[in-house]
């Protein structure tokens, strides 16, 4: 997290909130944010999520993640939300980010 900068934000009763910065570490080449920088925010997050929601002597481990990237961010923080999409022993985890500042 420390390369990347992303930062926890805020964590409420079923959901973890954070961001990445879109600077020169986690831009392309052709000045968009990284596309596996916005999908490490969204790990992050989803992992932080469920590690949270684990009964105690448990732990929480990713098994596969999808992305879809509907437009890149230029400047400014890119911000995510991870929150359950189920509450069955097998969870997913919706990420959804937005361009703030900049």
């Amino acid at each position: 997290m420390q390369t990347l900068d992303i930062r926890t934000t805020e964590i409420g009763g079923d959901f973890v909130r954070g961001t990445l910065p879109a600077d020169d570490h986690t831009r392309q080449s052709c000045g968009t944010l990284d596309r596996g920088a916005s999908v490490a925010l969204a790990e992050t997050l989803g992992s932080t999520t469920a590690m949270l929601r684990c009964d105690e002597g448990r732990a929480a481990a990713g098994l596969e993640i999808s992305a879809r990237h509907l437009r890149g961010v230029r400047e400014g923080v890119a911000t995510g939300a991870a929150r359950p999409a189920t509450s069955a022993a097998v969870r997913r985890y919706g990420i959804s980010r937005s361009k703030h500042g900049g």
